[in-house]
């Protein structure tokens, strides 16, 4: 078997500082400490600060008054800051700097009178917190074709701001899209998107030219939102229809039965490309080997 690892690879620091947030907290204040929403896309680091007394919960109707709970790296809206302080919870705010960043200029462009555009995926928590900021005047774009369809009130008095983890080149294509037709739209004056995201997203470039099909491991954690997704499968789009797939069932709730297979296959098949990149692996491998461990049933 040979193995690859990518590099740049591993957390990036805003991930690093949530999870060491996290871990501190346990052991300053002892189990339970709740977290509102996984602290990143990982399976493994998850279930390993579950272990340690963290008790992941969607919303905070899940924890009991008087309780510690943090704020993951992705941020919250408004609305979850002032239901905490009604309810007397104590927080902690683990949310990623670069995207208190992205927060603060739409409050900025907001009380400046802009209408806001956000770049981003529907239902990410990122998206959702940021969403979140203002009450009005925020529209969600996801493609150039949400671009192409969107109303606005003052096409004059645009700004927009972008997801943090986006991948670069859809973002691009985006942003290429809202200048096009809004050519005194305002953005950012710095890049929204993490450079260790961007170093990442280029690194799963460059080693996955070769290779004709990808399949991720942690695939219900990662594969719905990670750009890198995306990114390995530019080229040709050979792997579209099993990407499509590994979705599916992650969706259905069958990630613990293709995760068992992959393992599997990570001890037996060879040659692998084993990707290392934080907050999934990435296993690309070619598709004819996969009837081999039921694993094209389970995708199905």
């Amino acid at each position: 078997m040979k193995i690859y690892l990518a590099s740049p690879r591993g957390f990036c620091a805003g991930v690093d500082r949530a999870i060491e947030i996290v871990e501190l907290s346990l052991k300053a204040y002892g189990a339970p400490i709740y977290v509102r929403h996984e602290i990143v896309h990982s399976r493994h680091v998850v279930n390993s600060l579950r272990d340690k007394g963290a008790v992941f919960v969607e919303e905070l109707t899940e924890v009991p008054d008087g309780s510690i709970v943090i704020f993951s790296a992705h941020g919250v809206a408004k609305e979850v800051w002032a239901e905490a302080n009604r309810r007397g919870l104590k927080t902690i705010d683990a949310t990623c700097p670069l995207v208190i960043k992205v927060h603060n200029e739409v409050n900025r462009d907001y009380t400046q009178g802009y209408e806001l555009i956000l770049i981003g995926h529907a239902g990410h928590p990122e998206v959702i917190g940021t969403l979140g900021q203002v009450p009005d005047k925020f529209h969600l774009v996801s493609s150039v074709g949400d671009v192409e369809n969107l109303h606005v009130e003052n096409t004059h008095h645009l700004s927009y701001v972008t997801q943090t983890t986006l991948s670069v080149d859809e973002c691009r294509d985006i942003v290429g899209a809202l200048h096009k037709r809004f050519p005194n739209i305002k953005g950012p004056h710095q890049e929204d998107i993490c450079y260790a995201t961007q170093n990442r997203q280029n690194a799963v470039k460059a080693l996955s030219k070769d290779f004709a099909d990808y399949l991720y491991h942690n695939v219900a954690v990662s594969v719905p939102y990670h750009p890198a997704l995306k990114i390995a499968g530019r080229p040709g789009d050979k792997p579209r229809e099993f990407r499509a797939r590994c979705e599916d069932a992650a969706r259905a709730g069958r990630d613990e039965e293709i995760e068992n297979k992959l393992n599997i296959m990570m001890a037996m098949l060879t040659p692998v490309l084993l990707i290392v990149m934080g907050g999934f692996v990435a296993l690309i491998l070619l598709a004819l080997y996969l009837p081999l461990f039921g694993l094209a049933g389970v995708l199905h």
